[in-house]
């Protein structure tokens, strides 16, 4: 479902152009941060049935400002959700303290660089100081050996609340040394704020990826196996870079000394003829190859990819509008989904979205892809999607009915009544759902179970459109794997 910026501006209250924003520039890795510290507050601390109602309303309000592009209105409020799931840690230097953006320079450190370290730190949104005048904070970057660096961060309120200031924290003597830094924002009250990590490598990375795209195409490689890991392994050595996205989650987040380590191992298999991602345990980022690489993260478990187990489940899921293939990964349910692959031995791919909605032999490229490097039970394949995934979900339930086991649909989907055969479909929606409203999803539905469609209906009270993904993966995935193809 999309909603014209009016309708959106009219569901916040507020009108186009009155929203105050961040002096520096919101990014995805702002809001994937927070969105991602709410969803493990929420796992790590279940609301009573009684608030579960008002969180998911109110989440949604931040969904909605985020697609009417108030970034920091969202932020804002997701934050403010995070703090009233523990609400005796609330004070005002947690509060401004979680509002602030750590920016570093350099983006990744050197090792033995005896330059200082400079940080900016901006105001996502307005936080009042309450009674006091000047809140004494410290910004820090803690090393996992060794002794941190830190700088005095002297913050008064500023006019509309908003903050723009920048620290410095002096190198060693001896120089930065290599290995990740937390980098931590600690309050008047004594609360240790995480901010993200920050990396000190022993070379630039950009040269270290410069190399490794040499090696990589001096290979002569003519198995159709090994030319795809070579293409999957040149699109991970494109994620070393010495100023990572802060719009692309496989560069924001990603550990660039780990992934360095990795991809030596990997180079070093292929150019041993040896193919790196077969049967490959733990969780992976990979591409789909062809004319447009499709992003992708993979994760099997041990037991899965053992040579004596059978062939396994594997379970295909697409996020929602304005997400990332981590996604279902990390963050819907704090990573409910890659917890019962892990509980359950089935194999998770989460590609991103989008390439599946306009180009029809995406879905069976992905599917190629992954055959080449798992043994999957041709029985056992399931779709899930969530929102603009549900459509997906949806889609390739009506055109892939012969090769899917089963799919599910949260809080979206359509398409069935006028479909000619469909695999069997779960729908799951939303009761307070603003976005994709349960009304008009469920009419359709009950059409098509009416004429005979392998479909069935959920309605979750209480939940609205995103927190529903969490709430409900569980009894999803026991849907889904009770289902074989054609049975």
């Amino acid at each position: 479902m999309r909603l014209t910026a009016a309708c959106l501006m009219l569901v916040l209250g507020v009108a186009p152009g009155c929203a105050w924003q961040s002096p520096v520039p919101v990014s995805r890795s702002d809001l994937a941060a927070s969105y991602l510290a709410f969803e493990r507050a929420l796992a790590a601390k279940p609301p009573p049935a009684e608030r579960v109602a008002g969180l998911n309303q109110r989440f949604d309000q931040a969904t909605i400002a985020f697609f009417a592009g108030q970034f920091s209105r969202a932020i804002a409020e997701i934050d403010a959700l995070t703090e009233s799931l523990s609400p005796d840690a609330a004070s005002p230097g947690r509060r401004v303290g979680a509002s602030l953006k750590v920016r570093l320079d350099p983006p990744v450190g050197l090792a033995g660089a005896k330059d200082a370290v400079r940080a900016e730190i901006a105001g996502l949104y307005p936080v009042p100081f309450g009674d006091a005048a000047a809140l004494e904070l410290v910004v820090r970057l803690r090393p996992e050996h060794g002794e941190p660096l830190s700088a005095a961060l002297s913050l008064r309120a500023a006019s509309g609340g908003l903050i723009l200031e920048d620290v410095v924290l002096p190198a060693p003597s001896g120089g930065l040394r290599a290995g990740r830094y937390a980098v931590e924002v600690l309050t008047p009250e004594g609360a240790v704020l995480d901010k993200g990590a920050w990396y000190v490598s022993t070379r630039p990375l950009s040269a270290l990826r410069r190399e490794n795209e040499q090696r990589l195409n001096a290979l002569r490689l003519d198995e159709p196996a090994l030319v795809q890991a070579r293409t999957i392994c040149l699109a991970r050595n494109r994620l070393l870079t010495d100023t990572p996205s802060d719009e692309r989650s496989a560069e924001y987040l990603n550990d660039p000394l780990r992934h360095a380590d990795d991809l030596e191992l990997e180079i070093r298999a292929l150019e041993a003829g040896a193919n790196p991602y077969r049967n490959r345990a733990g969780e992976t980022y990979r591409v789909v190859p062809g004319a447009r690489e499709i992003p992708v993260r993979v994760f099997a478990t041990g037991a899965t990819v053992d040579a004596s187990a059978p062939p396994a489940a594997l379970v295909i899921a697409f996020h929602g509008a304005g997400g990332e293939e981590r996604m279902f990964m990390d963050a819907y349910g704090a990573g409910r989904l890659r917890a019962l692959a892990q509980e359950r031995g089935f194999i998770l791919a989460t590609p991103l979205t989008e390439p599946f909605l306009r180009e029809t032999g995406a879905f069976d490229r992905l599917l190629e892809s992954i055959r080449s490097d798992y043994a999957i039970d041709p029985d056992r394949v399931y779709v899930v999607g969530h929102s603009l995934g549900a459509g997906v979900a949806a889609q390739l339930a009506r055109q892939r009915s012969g090769v899917l086991a089963a799919a599910a649909c949260i809080a979206g989907g359509s398409g069935w009544a006028a479909a000619a055969a469909t695999a069997p479909s779960l729908v799951v929606l939303g009761e307070l759902d603003p976005i994709v409203p349960p009304q008009r999803v469920r009419a359709e539905v009950e059409r098509a179970i009416a004429g005979g469609k392998p479909l069935e209906l959920r309605v979750r009270r209480d939940y609205g459109h995103t927190l529903v993904v969490g709430a409900v993966l569980p009894e999803v995935v026991e849907w889904l794997l009770a289902r074989k193809r054609g049975a």
